[in-house]
């Protein structure tokens, strides 16, 4: 299946894993209405599906994410947003790695701490 735009209403959720479920498609902006997640397993949020496109900018907004923000193991492209950078609270697992993304990571995401960034 896909990650419908209505994800975008579970602003009250905290934690959620949506890694290995084979979705595809892209990851809806309204992701970034989720600004109260702060965890998901140590699979990582949307790790191991097959979610392609750009990552959407607003991922920027999960500002109390604490760990396991992981998106890897998906067939993402295009630049790694610089938003990204504001998650500045994860204390672990921000993997981007096994993607098509480039190879250019923004200033701001390599700014976070290199314990935190264990994959690109």
């Amino acid at each position: 299946g896909t990650v419908p735009s209505e994800v975008g209403v579970l602003t009250a959720v905290s934690n959620m894993r949506l890694a290995g479920n084979s979705l595809t498609g892209t990851l809806p902006t309204e992701i970034g209405r989720m600004t109260n997640i702060v965890d998901s397993d140590a699979n990582g949020f949307f790790a191991s599906n097959k979610l392609t496109g750009s990552l959407p900018s607003e991922l920027g907004n999960l500002i109390k994410m604490t760990r396991n923000l992981g998106l890897q193991e998906n067939l993402f492209s295009g630049t790694i947003p610089t938003e990204m950078g504001k998650i500045t609270g994860t204390t672990a697992n921000f993997r981007l790695n096994s993607n098509k993304l480039c190879a250019d990571v923004p200033t701001q995401v390599q700014a976070l701490s290199s314990s935190v960034t264990s994959g690109w």
